[in-house]
């Protein structure tokens, strides 16, 4: 006859042994460690450096027939980092499966054999991962040099000149007008009100908040060199030569549309002309095919003329219009 106190006890322990291992079930650990290995080194990224340590911009600056060119180099430093190597583990702990106990004979027998997935296992601690740490400059650095200013910076040209007027006067050329580091300076002083006498190129970089300068002083003979003329620079009388001049060879040389320029030039000019200059450009604006501007000019020829010698021939354009 089973004895009920003996019953009602075993089932106790066994009800306690199941609670112990459903909560060891629910009880898997994760333990981590890292080890320190060693300093390490690296160099600092060469693109950061570009931008980040300018030493400074060297420039040089000469001038090529009417261009002024540059050459442009940033010097900056690329610094060396150490840093803190450490090896990141982990290592699991697993513990019993009760489930294997309840097997009857075959799941005993897998504990008996030292089943892992019965008795529980702890893992080897496996490295997971690689770890730096305090990452900082050891003084070591190395300078480099690339063309061109630095990426995130501007550059202008400034030009400071004394006029033949005796006044000074300044100019700034920034560095969306300039092509390649170079532009044509003959062409930006023929603008300035009048000839310059001296001139001082200064090369502007601004890089965060400093400014690189680069300084270039044209003699005489090199402002001579370029020639610099301009019709603003010159007296009217001047300026009535040149164009007569111009028409002249240029009508000589059978040039139709350069002709035609110089007959603009001198028909903006408040002189009087004499009246075969308007045939002339009526016969001239014929031969490029202006045929309306033709008309027109035979027309104020027609008007004008008291001596008619090419009447006719005006006559004749005028009828030729559309």
């Amino acid at each position: 006859m089973t004895n009920p106190i003996f019953t009602a006890r075993s089932l106790k322990l066994v009800g306690l042994a199941l609670a112990l291992l459903l909560l060891q079930a629910c009880s898997t650990q994760l333990y981590t460690k890292t080890e320190f290995q060693r300093v390490g080194q690296y160099w600092q990224d060469d693109s950061e450096a570009k931008e980040a340590n300018v030493e400074k911009v060297h420039v040089k600056t000469w001038l090529d027939g009417d261009e002024l060119k540059f050459d442009v180099y940033t010097y900056y430093q690329v610094q060396e980092y150490d840093y803190d190597l450490y090896y990141y583990y982990e290592q699991y702990y697993f513990p019993p499966e009760w489930a294997t106990l309840a097997i009857p004979v075959i799941g005993w027998l897998a504990c008996a054999m030292g089943d892992l997935h019965c008795l529980g296992h702890t893992t080897r601690w496996e490295r997971r991962d690689t770890i730096r740490e305090n990452e900082r400059p050891n003084g070591v650095v190395e300078t480099k040099l690339h063309g061109g200013v630095p990426e995130t910076s501007h550059y202008q040209v400034d030009l400071a000149g004394t006029l033949s007027s005796g006044e000074d006067y300044q100019d700034v050329v920034p560095g969306n007008r300039i092509y390649k580091y170079r532009f044509n300076l003959k062409s930006r002083l023929q603008q300035w009100p009048a000839l310059p006498e001296t001139l001082r190129v200064d090369f502007k970089t601004f890089h965060d908040d400093t400014r690189y300068e680069s300084t270039y002083t044209l003699s005489a003979e090199q402002l001579a060199s370029m020639q610099l003329a301009s019709d603003a620079w010159n007296t009217p009388q001047e300026n009535r030569h040149k164009y007569f001049y111009e028409l002249l060879t240029a009508m000589q040389a059978q040039e139709h549309t350069r002709a035609m320029r110089a007959f603009a030039k001198l028909e903006a000019m408040d002189f009087d002309k004499p009246e075969s200059f308007w045939y002339h450009y009526a016969a001239t604006a014929s031969e490029v095919g202006n045929a309306e501007l033709a008309s027109e000019k035979a027309k104020q020829y027609l008007a004008k003329t008291k001596k008619a010698v090419y009447s006719r021939q005006a006559q004749a354009l005028v009828d030729a219009s559309p």
